[in-house]
């Protein structure tokens, strides 16, 4: 019996030492006070005067280097600013567009040919033959003719009764120049004319065909923003010198207008 009861105390005693290491452990709690606070406080502000206190400091001490730094003025070149100029506005209005009409420009084929004091040229296109007579004081500009080109395949390209006189030069600079009578259409109006053969001349160069850029720019005034035409201008570029030859109308609405003439060599 003693020993029944003293294994049930055990047992007791077993299970409440088990139930101890079973036991939560206790939480712990910090209490901040005003006084914690403010001292904290004061930490940090002690602190951010401190770093304020060695920034001072370094800037000083680069001051002082800065101001022992000489440099010469041959060492660096300092750049003069540039100032950007004042720019005018635009205009807000939009300019109208002319009231002339576009100038017309192509491709065209001609035959050119040079006299002694002047030139003929031939338009394919219009079978027309400009006749460019040089001034006395300025052979490279004058009057000009048109005429209609009415040589025919099987007529004479020339008349053996037409010789330059036996003997005869030419001091001129176009290359291979000689003294010749023109053929054809060019020699046809220049037999059949005793006026434009005298004021010509004999020609010099030998016909030659190439491709030009043809220009027409027409003429007349504004009377308001009403377009009245007017006789206008032919540009033609020479095969010779890169020039231009332009020739000036004298009437409007011609088939075969004439007028004035001029070249313009290549700048």
């Amino acid at each position: 019996m003693r020993r029944y009861w003293l294994s049930i105390v055990m047992g007791m005693l077993f299970l409440v030492a088990c139930e101890g290491n079973n036991r939560p452990v206790a939480t712990e709690f910090v209490i901040i006070t005003p006084a914690a606070t403010e001292s904290a406080n004061q930490n940090f502000s002690a602190t951010i005067v401190a770093l304020q206190t060695e920034k001072a400091q370094l800037l000083e001490t680069i001051a002082a280097y800065e101001s022992q730094l000489v440099v010469s003025p041959t060492q660096f070149a300092i750049a003069t600013p540039i100032v950007p100029p004042t720019l005018t506005p635009m205009p807000t209005e939009t300019l109208r567009p002319s009231a002339f009409p576009t100038p017309r420009v192509e491709l065209v084929s001609i035959v050119e040919q040079v006299f002694e004091r002047g030139r003929m040229i031939w338009f394919r296109d219009t079978r027309r033959v400009a006749v460019l007579i040089g001034d006395d004081v300025d052979p490279t500009s004058g009057e000009w003719l048109c005429f209609r080109d009415t040589f025919q395949e099987g007529e004479p390209e020339f008349l053996p009764t037409f010789q330059p006189p036996a003997g005869i030069t030419t001091t001129s600079q176009f290359t291979d120049a000689s003294i010749q009578q023109p053929i054809r259409g060019f020699g046809k109006i220049w037999r059949e004319n005793s006026d434009i053969r005298e004021r010509l001349g004999w020609a010099l160069t030998s016909e030659i065909e190439h491709s030009a850029v043809y220009e027409y720019i027409a003429g007349g005034v504004l009377e308001g923003e009403q377009y009245i035409p007017g006789p206008g201008e032919h540009r033609v570029q020479s095969f010779y010198e890169g020039a231009t030859i332009i020739l000036y109308e004298s009437e409007l609405g011609s088939d075969c207008p004439s007028g004035r003439w001029v070249l313009r060599r290549a700048s």
